[in-house]
């Protein structure tokens, strides 16, 4: 892999996550996101132009800040946060200058919500379908998710089923999506595997994507028991159906998306003007 910057396509681009990712996250600034179909078509012909092994989501950043990006691939306070953290790691691959200026407050109730639902998805052709498919959608009670991961024998899974994705590929995703919300709930928000594995040395083998042993998948259900734990003291509430609010919060559980207005940095924060307020 090169080290020299590419220049595919006009909209500036940003690489991040892992220094030694196998594949390359790239972030694209537009203006607008879109509707769905509108996001997918345009990833679909930027990828057309990228170079092999590129993984693209399209951002929108106001102010220095990312506000909106397409969110079957992340989430707006996410990938900030995981810019702002990992430019550094690719900057013989920079193009464009670091357009982050600074974290936002992560929204505890979306990042919770999509991890649950996220690792519950990947294990709907194992022998759980029965007992996750009823609930897995967000028009459901929160409350479900946390007991149907509780329910899930991680020891005994060999094969996910899923003839797009190889297993090792599934443990690995499994994994980051487990510490990265244990760590979050903890205080610390983790970007790369390095500091995945750092805090988390139980699931180096499947971050590492190393052959796994009974003992392997115990170590990752005492994980998985630790983050319930961790999550069975908040305060998560379902006003209406698909509606899921903490901690002053409020998430669309069915678009997967924040109803809470942008929480960017207060000195970044500009002035409502009143005539603009519906």
């Amino acid at each position: 892999m090169s080290d020299a910057p590419v220049k595919p396509f006009d909209e500036p681009y940003f690489i991040f996550g892992s220094a030694d990712s196998i594949d390359t996250d790239v972030l694209v600034q537009v203006q607008t996101i879109g509707d769905r179909k509108t996001a997918y078509d345009r990833v679909m012909a930027l990828r057309q132009v990228s170079p092999e092994g590129w993984n693209i989501n399209l951002v929108v950043i106001e102010g220095g800040y990312i506000t909106q990006t397409v969110t079957s691939n992340g989430t707006a306070d996410g990938l900030n946060n995981a810019l702002l953290q990992t430019y550094d790691n690719h900057l013989p691959r920079q193009l464009h200058p670091n357009p982050i200026k600074g974290p936002v407050r992560r929204n505890m109730a979306l990042a919770m919500y999509r991890a649950l639902r996220c690792m519950l998805t990947y294990c709907t052709r194992t022998k759980h379908r029965s007992i996750i498919k009823p609930h897995l959608k967000g028009i459901h009670p929160f409350h479900h998710k946390p007991a149907m991961m509780a329910q899930i024998d991680f020891e005994s899974i060999d094969d996910f089923g899923n003839k797009y994705s190889k297993t090792t590929e599934i443990w690995k995703s499994l994994a980051f999506y487990l510490g990265q919300a244990v760590s979050l709930l903890e205080g610390v928000e983790i970007y790369t595997k390095a500091d995945l594995i750092a805090h988390h040395p139980q699931l180096a083998p499947f971050i590492l994507r190393q052959p796994l042993t009974r003992a392997h998948k115990a170590a990752f259900a005492r994980t998985r028991d630790r983050w319930l734990a961790l999550m069975a003291p908040l305060d998560f509430q379902n006003p209406s159906s698909g509606i899921l609010t903490l901690d002053g919060d409020t998430i669309d559980m069915v678009a997967e998306r924040s109803l809470t207005p942008h929480q960017l940095p207060q000195a970044a924060q500009q002035p409502i003007d009143p005539q603009e307020t519906p």
